[in-house]
């Protein structure tokens, strides 16, 4: 059933296949968007964190089912990358300028740090959801923890990125 399409669709989250270009379903990009938003700089926002996923999860023709929430968890995902993107570029942007103007001997670059930072992170929140997979291969609840993974590591990550650069107000 939806376990089989499931490993088709995501034979393995570490390796060439990116997870952001599938089309997983329709969340309310607005609803984490704005929870973002108007979480306080210094907090986690786990109040954010499957929320617009779990609307999307029963809003028809959806029911609740196996496959429904792994493919709201994996779109929601995708939005939650997208900031995380976002964050990423905009601050590598700040540091580089930083970099250019502060290079002196022994400097070490901010941007490259930041780069190999996010790099090794990546890696990590695809093999640690890899492996939750891999743990939950017998059973078809694989397909719900992997995404809730990728989902709360992807969405931990954008409150990290904004929390690093931003002073509290």
């Amino acid at each position: 059933g939806f376990g089989i399409l499931f490993l088709c669709a995501m034979p393995s989250i570490v390796g060439a296949w990116d997870w952001t270009k599938n089309e997983w379903g329709d969340v309310d990009r607005s609803v984490i968007e704005t929870c973002f938003a108007q979480t306080p700089t210094g907090t986690d926002g786990a109040n954010c964190v499957g929320e617009a996923a779990g609307r999307c999860e029963y809003t028809s023709p959806r029911h609740g089912t196996t496959f429904d929430i792994m493919q709201c968890r994996m779109a929601e995902a995708v939005v939650w990358n997208e900031i995380v993107e976002t964050q990423f570029a905009a601050q590598w942007k700040a540091l580089d300028i930083i970099d250019k103007s502060a290079s002196a001997p022994g400097w070490i670059s901010e941007a490259e740090a930041m780069k190999s930072a996010h790099k090794t992170w990546s890696d990590f929140r695809d093999a640690q959801c890899h492996l939750i997979y891999a743990i939950n291969q017998g059973g078809s609840i694989r397909n719900i923890r992997s995404p809730i993974c990728i989902l709360s590591m992807t969405a931990d990550r954008a409150f990290e990125m904004r929390n690093l650069f931003e002073a509290e107000q």
